[in-house]
């Protein structure tokens, strides 16, 4: 039960890593290419009460989707706008049974690549997720 909490506690942090306001830039476009926008979101059902090992696989698939995602797309050198997630419980009973993943991209890269490169990372998160299953 402790350890549930612990990653309620540690998907909190990563959800406190959500850019807040930046510094006044030069221009209105510098600006904005610097904020990060929720591009899209999709919902991940787990078991009805998910333990620590299929916690910990959702969370390894997780990883393994970023970093294939960015593969894809050729290198974080051509991400240059930006490319994260954030992870939320979601379930209404049991709060791990259902996880919410936020795809955050640049904000100019919300219409084109944004929205391609979200699709693409929710694909690999239900293909590395279905694989890692026992």
């Amino acid at each position: 039960m402790r350890l549930l909490f612990a990653l309620a506690a540690l998907s909190l942090c990563a959800c406190a890593t959500r850019p807040g306001p930046t510094a006044p830039a030069d221009g209105a476009a510098e600006e904005k290419a610097l904020q990060a926008v929720i591009t899209s979101s999709a919902t991940f059902s787990l078991s009805k009460v998910p333990g620590q090992g299929e916690i910990s696989r959702f969370y390894k698939a997780l990883d393994s989707a970023h970093d294939k995602t960015v593969a894809r797309f050729g290198g974080a050198e051509n991400l240059s706008e930006g490319f994260t997630y954030s992870v939320s419980p979601s379930g209404a009973v049991n709060p791990f049974s259902e996880v919410e993943v936020q795809c955050l991209t640049g904000g100019q890269s919300v219409s084109g690549q944004g929205r391609d490169l979200c699709r693409v990372f929710f694909e690999f998160i239900a293909k590395e997720y279905e694989a890692k299953k026992p």
